[in-house]
Order: structure tokens, then C-alpha cells, then sequence
């Protein structure tokens, strides 16, 4: 089935449809997917201020990613619900979009690296390697948060 076919199998569903009908669930979405984005990426920021002891100098690396945690799988929980119902409402103008097909694509990875990442991290105390790693991590993210603005125009 091409991604065509599937679009607009997906246009007619129940569920696109009532997304459509909707004046408060898309913008709602937008908003939680807007805040959920945020919170990742300024956890990314802040982790790697505190990786290159710009910031949180009172607290080692290890308990911030564990105070963070939480909050952060909360995040991307969000962020793949909100996502799903915003693909869901326009599914003809969403999935042939390259920008959309492309931050899919990374987010696997860069979710996965985070992770990893989160877990070596917790582990160790700033140095060098965690300095590169975290900068990575944010890199990526800006990577993802850049192609979702570019959806609205591509």
C-alpha cells in the first residue's frame, strides 16, 4: 500500500473525520505537542549546561537525569499521542510531506540515543564524553523540532 493510499484511507475514518469536526482537540494537541516539546527540549539544554558545569553546580549529573526522568517519558508519551491525532486530522497533507516522513524517521534514533544516553549518564560524573553526548542529544533534538516547523511549509 503506498503512503497515498494509506493517507487517504486514513482521511475517511471515523477518527479523522471527528478531528476534523472538532474546534478545540487539534489546537489542544498542538498545544500539548508544543509544551511536551519544550519540556525535551530544555531538559536536553539544561543537561548539557550542567555536563559542561555552566549550571546546577549543586547538583552532580547523575541526580538531575534522575530527577528528570519522570518527566521526560511523560514528555514523549505526549508527544507521540498529539502527534498521532495531528497526523490523524490531515492525513492527505501530513504523511506525503517529506519534513513529517524524515522527523519520523529520526525520532526512532534520536529517542533511542537520548535514552541510552540518560542511562550512561546517570552513571557518571561530567566529562568529556558526557559533554560531547549531551551535545549530540540537543543537536538531534533541534534537528527534530526544526523538521516539525518545517511541516507547515513544505
Amino acid at each position: 500500500m503506498s503512503i497515498d493510499t494509506f493517507a487517504s484511507w486514513l482521511d475517511q475514518t471515523p477518527l479523522s473525520e471527528a478531528l476534523k469536526n472538532s474546534a478545540l482537540i487539534i489546537p489542544a494537541a498542538q498545544s500539548v505537542h508544543i509544551l511536551s516539546v519544550a519540556i525535551i527540549v530544555s531538559d536536553a539544554a539544561l543537561a548539557l549546561l550542567v555536563a559542561l558545569g555552566l549550571a546546577g553546580a549543586d547538583w552532580p549529573l547523575a541526580r538531575w537525569i534522575g530527577a528528570t526522568g519522570r518527566r521526560l517519558g511523560w514528555a514523549l508519551g505526549a508527544l507521540l499521542a498529539t502527534g498521532t491525532l495531528l497526523v490523524a486530522a490531515e492525513p492527505t497533507r501530513e504523511l506525503p510531506n517529506a519534513a513529517l516522513r524524515l522527523k519520523i524517521a529520526l525520532l526512532v534514533p534520536v529517542i533511542a540515543y537520548a535514552l541510552w544516553q540518560r542511562r550512561r549518564l546517570a552513571r557518571a560524573e561530567p566529562a568529556a564524553a558526557p559533554r560531547i553526548a549531551t551535545a549530540v542529544s540537543l543537536a538531534l533534538w533541534v534537528v527534530v523540532v526544526g523538521l516539525g516547523r518545517w511541516i507547515a511549509y513544505a
